[in-house]
């Protein structure tokens, strides 16, 4: 049988838990209603490149000719700023991002092709329609913040204009692979707050969301179970009643009360001022009563209450039904 502390306590700190990730959805949705599109994009700079040049396809080598000692699987022409070139790939990705394996010859020689620095950065300046000069260009590695799904290297090159922008290649074919700006960079920090993406994988199919759910339904659950528990324990009996005497701030009276209603309710209900934090529900341990009668503790006020406040006679009143009293003080103090 679970502890009805436990279950208060777990409420509690799950109730924090998926309070402050709602706020943060609040906050990024926000973002995300207000923000520019176009600038949160990455593209502000960026325009379109040809790279088809005018050899003509007449001589181009036959693909039966080139040097390739493992088993091809699809090969297709490409060009890269005028040269074409036959990109030949051993294994099949799933998705551009995907790592991949391939290699590239010289269409017209067969010769093995590599991508030269500045080759890069021709591409990445046709690339950019901005004012800022770039960077001679870096071959980075996984992961990427812009996108955390990308596997393969890339070459970066950078501008120094007003919005800090970030062209991303290919590492072997200087494909034009993103633009990232302040701007873009920005929606990125906010994707990751929403969809809680903090491992970077791209997406919000990953293991802290589905956790993130599964405490969302372990708060779903606790809420019903204390809901059932304070609407069974509020609901009093019609048909039984119990004499108490109360004695508050030193004024002594004698009370009916359902004795089937837990005594902090009964109390609340003729305006005895019980202290409390949680409400009644079990978990703050302030609505303390001092009662003669010889009443079981149970397990949340063991939790509570040290032994020697049990052993004095102090109970919670949250606790116990009122028909288990005939005399009880409760002050708005320290009992």
């Amino acid at each position: 049988m679970i502890n009805p502390v436990n279950i208060n306590r777990w409420h509690k700190w799950l109730s924090v838990l998926v309070g402050l990730q709602c706020l943060v959805w609040a906050g990024t949705g926000l973002y995300f209603n207000q923000m520019d599109t176009q600038a949160a994009s990455g593209n502000q700079y960026r325009q379109p490149v040809s790279h088809r040049g005018n050899t003509p396809t007449a001589r181009f080598i036959p693909l039966s000719k080139l040097s390739i000692d493992e088993p091809v699987l699809s090969a297709e022409l490409i060009w890269v700023s005028g040269t074409p070139l036959y990109q030949v790939k051993t294994q099949q990705p799933l998705h551009q991002y995907t790592a991949q394996q391939h290699k590239l010859f010289h269409a017209v020689s067969g010769l093995p092709w590599y991508i030269q620095p500045a080759q890069v950065k021709r591409i990445a300046v046709k690339s950019y329609n901005g004012p800022g000069s770039a960077s001679a260009p870096a071959l980075t590695l996984p992961p990427f913040e812009f996108d955390g799904r990308q596997q393969n290297p890339l070459w970066k090159v950078t501008f120094n204009d007003d919005v800090n922008t970030e062209v991303y290649l290919h590492a072997d074919t200087s494909k034009v692979i993103a633009h990232s700006n302040d701007h873009s960079r920005l929606k990125h920090l906010m994707l990751t707050l929403h969809f809680m993406d903090y491992s970077n994988t791209g997406g919000f199919n990953h293991p802290l969301i589905v956790v993130f759910g599964i405490a969302t339904l372990m708060l779903a659950g606790s809420g019903l179970v204390l809901a059932y528990r304070r609407r069974i324990s509020a609901s009093p009996s019609a048909k039984a009643s119990v004499g108490v005497t109360v004695t508050c701030n030193g004024q002594r009276q004698t009370l009916t009360l359902p004795a089937k209603q837990p005594l902090f309710f009964a109390l609340t209900k003729h305006n005895i001022p019980v202290p409390t934090a949680c409400g009644g529900g079990g978990s703050c341990g302030q609505c303390v009563i001092q009662t003669p009668n010889d009443v079981h503790a149970s397990p949340i006020e063991r939790a509570l209450l040290s032994d020697a406040e049990i052993a004095s006679g102090k109970r919670l009143s949250c606790q116990h039904m009122a028909g288990e009293f005939s005399d009880v003080s409760v002050d708005d103090g320290e009992v």
